[in-house]
């Protein structure tokens, strides 16, 4: 059974917040630099985000209007990650991280507009789930040990 729309609200938020603060105690300079996941930088990765949040906002209204179609299926993730991560790669650090705020912003205006009914299906709620609060937890995970390992 699906949980709630305020407590999925709720652990958005809880593990945003993690997220946000581990990502604002990497100093600039290593913003663009060492790997953090795979050969990732700390900005490719808030790209990366930024990517699933509005991969969440596209298939959950594609759940949810029938004239739009099924949830998007990612045969290849890490080729589609790669794609993403390519494309934000060659933009400043200063689009990469107003594009993460602004995507976030609009993500929880979206989820906050959406029927509570909405959080009761299965595949609403798995898509909320692992491309939101599982995935900044995933993410913070590997950033708090890329900090220890960097001694940082």
């Amino acid at each position: 059974m699906a949980l709630g729309q305020d407590w999925i609200l709720a652990e958005i938020e809880t593990q945003w917040n993690r997220l946000a603060g581990l990502v604002a105690q990497v100093p600039a300079h290593l913003m663009e630099g060492p790997a953090v996941v795979g050969t990732w930088s700390v900005k490719d990765l808030l790209g990366h985000i930024t990517t699933w949040e509005s991969e969440t906002m596209d298939n959950v209204q594609s759940f949810l209007d029938p004239h739009r179609g099924d949830m998007r299926s990612y045969a290849d993730p890490d080729s589609f990650n790669e794609e993403a991560a390519q494309w934000k790669r060659v933009l400043p650090l200063s689009e990469v991280t107003r594009d993460l705020e602004e995507t976030h912003a609009r993500l929880i205006q979206f989820l906050n507009s959406l029927p509570e009914a909405a959080f009761q299906h299965e595949e609403v709620f798995r898509r909320i789930k692992l491309d939101t609060y599982d995935h900044y937890q995933e993410h913070a995970e590997t950033l708090s040990a890329w900090r220890e390992s960097e001694g940082s």
